[in-house]
């Protein structure tokens, strides 16, 4: 699968390299993953997703067990990208075999975290402490909170779709909601994760693989800030 970059993929590292040096967490930002975050007007559909349709924003995967730091033998595909008005993620997740995805919870602000669910953990203002959390499960359901207060709700907006391969999702997030839009070459920390039922998590014939997938390596919770990731944004076009 074709890999895409923001054209200035290279002075964003630069820039995030720069700006976690003078951050409180600096001594493990080399540790972290980094990714650009494109202008693109609109999001995408998530049937399109599903059925293998381009949208031109980069994308990205690689995520490991949350307590095994092993690559998950069934990555997801995460697409991000900003317009004037919106910050969008979307995403693609892999069924496994024919098992249906789990998703009991349907009201706002549920548990989430116990279906088959895609997490989003945003800090627009790279402190790696205050953040945002966001869940959406296969069929739509959404919790949003700031750190572990549920009390605190968005503006965002979710649309799924699922086949019998896969379930994909759009996360549509006001930018007023996270502070306002960013600047060129502004840095965000963020951390991505995949929570999986018990039927969706690959064995190796001897063991499951964790139940949580993550973008930025954590020890032992999906709540640790100072373990997120960076997103630099900037750039139209990929290469």
């Amino acid at each position: 699968m074709l890999r895409r970059v923001c054209w200035a993929a290279v002075l964003c590292f630069a820039v995030a390299a720069l700006s976690s040096a003078a951050s409180a967490d600096a001594p493990a930002a080399v540790d972290r993953p980094l990714w650009c975050v494109t202008t693109l007007e609109g999001a995408p559909d998530p049937q399109a997703l599903l059925a293998g349709q381009d949208w031109p924003a980069s994308s990205l995967t690689g995520f490991v067990g949350m307590t095994t730091g092993k690559l998950g033998r069934r990555q997801p595909v995460v697409w991000l990208s900003r317009d004037d008005r919106d910050l969008h993620i979307a995403w693609r997740i892999p069924r496994l075999g024919d098992a249906p995805f789990a998703a009991s919870a349907t009201e706002r602000d549920g548990p989430l975290w116990n279906d088959d669910s895609f997490e989003v953990f945003l800090d627009p203002g790279h402190t790696h402490r205050d953040y945002m959390q966001f869940i959406v499960n296969s069929t739509g359901a959404l919790y949003d909170g700031r750190g572990r207060d549920a009390s605190w709700n968005s503006g965002a907006e979710v649309r799924v779709a699922q086949d019998a391969a896969a379930w994909a999702g759009v996360l549509t997030v006001p930018l007023a909601d996270l502070g306002g839009a960013p600047a060129h070459g502004a840095v965000w920390a963020a951390n991505f994760a995949v929570d999986r039922s018990v039927p969706q998590r690959p064995s190796d014939g001897w063991q499951q693989e964790d139940a949580n997938l993550v973008w930025s390596p954590v020890s032992a919770s999906l709540h640790e800030p100072a373990r997120s990731g960076h997103l630099v944004f900037g750039g139209t076009a990929r290469v």
